[in-house]
């Protein structure tokens, strides 16, 4: 009888074991990056094309990354702004194994968007590394935003320390019983401004890490694997968009041009950088790069022209840069309206604050910056001074090789000279004509 019961409960848990599980925050905020964990028993594994994002039963604009790691996949990408409510992370066109079947159904798990908006954005969500690696963290905020970031070893959210909180305590930071690696560090990061916060997991001693970056109301924790055996580096996309995200307004029948940075932040060149428009968006906006080719740790300005239509309306998609293995994007909202006049203070051909409303200048040929750089409408803007350029003179070492020159001319004319002075050896019969004289 007992074994009976045993056999019949194992049976209704098959259904909830094998079946798809979504694991996310409840809750985001406009801009927020979204990070989840996916578990099952896939037929096929999941991709990218897989993944969708629904606002109540209308797709909105979502590019996922998706990346397995041991049997679960992680998912991440950034949420644009849009209208807060509810949402839902759809997986759709999956097979999977459930109670013993192959099942085809979409898997959706729902979530808030709230109307705050985040203090910052974070690329990428997920990091797979043998030691040191970086996450980009872009600033939100209207103002300047202090983030805190450190690394904690406690990332086993099967462990039993971490049964009570679970997949949302460890990605939210709702643990309370983990311990950090390093102690925390600070950055602060200006309005629109992308820094790249660096992480040293190299000796830790675990496989498995997180790194928690925090600010006053926005707070990631993103999961880092080492493997053991692991000789491969991080997995940081080295193509970027700045800005990730920008709103647009402007009046009815009218056009403006604006830029954007596209950058290679690895050490190798990245070919055919390609460009595309969201349908929603290719009625109002061209990008007047077809490609570019960036070589390492280079940055190109990107034009791009944007014209309203008649009448007042939203508009909201992406523009997409893709190279052969990576893609970069910007998240952006346009606003049309009749009538609309742009604030004196309002940047009047980017998608950047000027350099002088970030409160830094301009360094001019010959100078280079002590500090760091920002992207603004005119330029790389220096957040600190700017200094001139040392170079290493050669005048001492062609003053030096000149004085030899004219040195060892001086020897070989005097010896040509003497050389021509010298007697020549007299004929024998001149000689005898001497003596009888």
């Amino acid at each position: 009888m007992r074994r009976s019961i045993v056999l019949v409960s194992l049976f209704l848990l098959i259904p909830f074991i094998s079946a798809i599980q979504i694991n996310m925050d409840s809750s985001l905020s406009q801009g927020q990056t979204l990070i989840a964990q996916v578990s099952g028993n896939f037929v096929n594994p999941l991709q990218s094309q897989n993944v969708l994002l629904y606002n109540g039963h209308v797709r909105v604009s979502f590019i996922p990354t998706v990346q397995k790691q041991g049997d679960k996949f992680y998912i991440y990408g950034q949420v644009s702004a849009g209208s807060p409510g509810n949402y839902s992370l759809r997986l759709v066109n999956i097979k999977y194994y459930e109670a013993g079947k192959i099942q085809t159904a979409d898997v959706f798990q729902n979530f808030t968007l709230t109307n705050q908006t985040a203090d910052f954005s974070i690329n990428p969500g997920i990091i797979q590394t043998s030691g040191s690696f970086y996450i980009n963290a872009q600033s939100l905020s209207g103002s300047t935003i202090t983030v805190s970031y450190y690394l904690d070893n406690g990332t086993s959210v099967n462990s039993p320390e971490n049964q009570s909180t679970g997949f949302f305590g460890f990605f939210s930071g709702g643990s309370s019983q983990t311990s950090t690696t390093n102690s925390a560090e600070t950055i602060s990061i200006d309005p629109g401004q992308t820094k790249k916060i660096h992480f040293d997991a190299t000796g830790s001693g675990f496989s498995e890490l997180a790194a928690v970056l925090s600010s006053a109301n926005t707070s990631y924790r993103v999961p880092v694997f080492l493997p053991s055996n692991s000789t491969s580096v991080s997995n940081i996309p080295a193509l970027s968009i700045e800005p990730s995200q920008a709103n647009i307004s402007l009046s009815t029948n009218s056009s403006t041009t604006r830029y954007f940075y596209v950058s290679n932040y690895g050490i190798t060149d990245i070919d055919n950088v390609s460009f595309s428009i969201s349908n929603s968006l290719k009625p109002y906006v061209s990008v007047i790069n077809d490609s570019v080719n960036l070589s390492a740790n280079s940055t190109e300005k990107i034009v791009l022209n944007i014209t309203s239509g008649d009448n007042a309306t939203f508009a909201q998609g992406q523009i997409i840069a893709k190279s052969t293995n990576e893609t970069a994007y910007i998240n952006l909202l346009l606003n049309f309206s009749k009538g609309y006049v742009p604030s004196q203070n309002s940047s009047s051909g980017s998608l950047f604050p000027s350099c002088a409303e970030v409160g830094g200048i301009i360094c001019t040929g010959g100078q280079v910056c002590t500090g760091d750089l920002q992207n603004t409408e005119d330029g790389k803007c220096c957040l600190a001074t700017c200094t001139a350029q040392k170079t290493n003179s050669n005048a001492g070492k062609i003053i030096g090789w000149i004085l030899l020159i004219l040195f060892v001319g001086f020897i070989v004319y005097f010896l040509i000279r003497k050389y021509k002075k010298a007697k020549k050896p007299m004929n024998p019969i001149e000689a005898l004509k001497k003596k009888k004289n």
